[in-house]
């Protein structure tokens, strides 16, 4: 069984996260959680989360300095804020489970995603990625172009402003 949505909106999930300095991603290794946790990162926000395995995402996640933990612990939300949940995890999962009973304001990826968008005039959804063409095009042109042969962008800045390499 997995965990549902929040629905509340980009208004209300502004008050919760009003005086908030940190936020938590539960199931941080997939493309979409390790994407709000970069941008939440360059916001500002002290930024950590958990996954079961390493990928190439979560090193590159670590290598801007954001926290990473290789299993689910209740003892990992310790600190935080804000969690930030796929629901894709069982509502047993222990950093779910203790950041509700702490108190902490959960919010799925989804309702987080819409909130994070209000921040930018111009948005942009690209949806289904495996089109491959559009998709490259798409980022050709969002990111001007700066891509390798094979279509993957060369490097993306961290918060301190260098660069690393964008790995797959």
């Amino acid at each position: 069984m997995s965990t549902p949505n929040t629905h509340y909106g980009a208004e209300k999930i502004g008050r919760m996260l009003s005086g908030c300095k940190s936020i938590f991603f539960i199931g941080i290794g997939g493309i979409n959680m390790s994407s709000l946790a970069h941008i939440s990162h360059l916001r500002g926000y002290r930024t950590g989360g958990s996954d079961r395995t390493e990928t190439a995402l979560t090193r590159s996640l670590a290598d801007c300095g954001i926290e990473i933990f290789y299993s689910h612990d209740a003892f990992h939300v310790a600190g935080y804020d804000a969690v930030v949940y796929t629901v894709a995890i069982s509502p047993e999962n222990p950093e779910y489970k203790a950041a509700r009973e702490r108190g902490i304001p959960c919010i799925s990826r989804a309702d987080y995603l819409g909130y994070v968008m209000t921040g930018y005039r111009r948005r942009i959804g690209v949806r289904n990625a495996r089109k491959e063409h559009l998709h490259l095009n798409v980022r050709s042109c969002v990111y001007g172009g700066r891509r390798r042969p094979d279509g993957h962008l060369r490097r993306r800045a961290c918060r301190d402003g260098r660069s690393v390499p964008h790995r797959r």
